[in-house]
């Protein structure tokens, strides 16, 4: 897992809850190494558990937190990627280019992307088409928020899940 998604969530985490939560999910969640260094078996799992012990502990349901973190996300990927940004005046445009992952596989060659697709692309609309076996559309669904919100637009989102597992889902943008 690339490090940047789990320790932006862990900061979003101690904003929000403080270092002693960080710290109790840590120990539970056991992806530390005695050094500090986040240890490389789980992948995206260890995110997952400690969306878990988060949803247990705070009665939340784990779909918010993600779509809560992915609207997060969005101002991280500002910060640290701004050339991603450049030359990109609205939400529609910024999500077509990262649709199409070539900045995202520069960054990191090895990542395992999830299939996303447009389907629709016109001055009104954008449908996107997500598929992943992780099933984590609500972080995706926060990420286009995050977007919508920075570009400041009106834009209805309206998705449909297509596949059992919450793995295939399409998402319907349409500006108001």
């Amino acid at each position: 897992m690339k490090g940047i998604i789990l320790i932006q969530f862990l900061e979003l985490v101690e904003a929000r809850n403080g270092f002693l939560t960080v710290d109790k999910m840590s120990a539970k969640c056991d992806f530390f190494t005695q050094q500090g260094r986040e240890k490389e078996e789980g992948g995206y799992q260890k995110m997952f558990d400690v969306i878990e012990q988060l949803s247990l502990a705070f009665k939340v349901e784990s779909f918010q937190l993600l779509k809560l973190y992915g609207e997060y996300f969005f101002s991280v990927l500002k910060v640290s990627y701004p050339e991603l940004f450049k030359g990109n005046d609205d939400a529609f445009t910024f999500l077509n280019l990262i649709v199409s992952r070539t900045e995202a596989l520069k960054l990191y060659p090895d990542l395992e992307l999830p299939m996303l697709e447009i389907e629709v692309h016109s001055q009104g609309q954008l449908v996107m088409l997500y598929e992943n076996t992780s099933g984590v559309y609500t972080f995706v669904e926060g990420l286009i928020q995050g977007c919508i919100r920075y570009f400041e637009e009106e834009i209805l989102i309206e998705r449909t899940l297509l596949a059992e597992g919450d793995t295939k889902v399409r998402f319907n943008l349409e500006r108001q």
